[in-house]
């Protein structure tokens, strides 16, 4: 936690915890969806919600 204005400032710009979780990632991720095959899941969610078929479609009313 950050105590103060400049303490907080220099958190994020030079955040520990942030820069190990990076190298735990690091190449280990792929590469992100193309825009029209993102598109399609995006539009199968929300058919598939408005079809109430699992899952998901029953999260909105879940207690968080």
């Amino acid at each position: 936690m950050c105590r103060g204005k400049e303490n907080c400032a220099q958190l994020i710009r030079e955040d520990e915890y942030k820069n190990w979780i990076a190298t735990l990632y690091d190449g280990k991720l792929g590469e992100d969806y193309p825009a029209d095959v993102k598109d399609e899941h995006i539009r199968v969610a929300h058919e598939r919600y408005e079809k109430q078929i699992p899952p998901g479609y029953k999260d909105s009313v879940k207690k968080r």
